[in-house]
């Protein structure tokens, strides 16, 4: 699965009929930073995501 989130230079983005990573591959290792996200879908998700950003992200509660 795609994000969507990323930082890349125009030519890194062919436009052939190939996957995501394949297109990055000539260019790894790619710098990256570590990012606390979450995939909202329904209400459901999105409750769980308030109450965990008003936790200060604390998953343990």
């Amino acid at each position: 699965e795609w994000t969507g989130i990323a930082i890349l230079r125009p030519d890194m983005v062919v436009d052939r009929p190939i996957y995501v990573y394949q297109a990055l591959e000539p260019y790894l290792p790619l710098p990256a930073q570590e990012l606390d996200a979450f995939d909202i879908d329904t209400a459901s998700d999105l409750d769980m995501a308030r109450r965990v950003h008003l936790n200060n992200w604390n998953l343990n509660d």
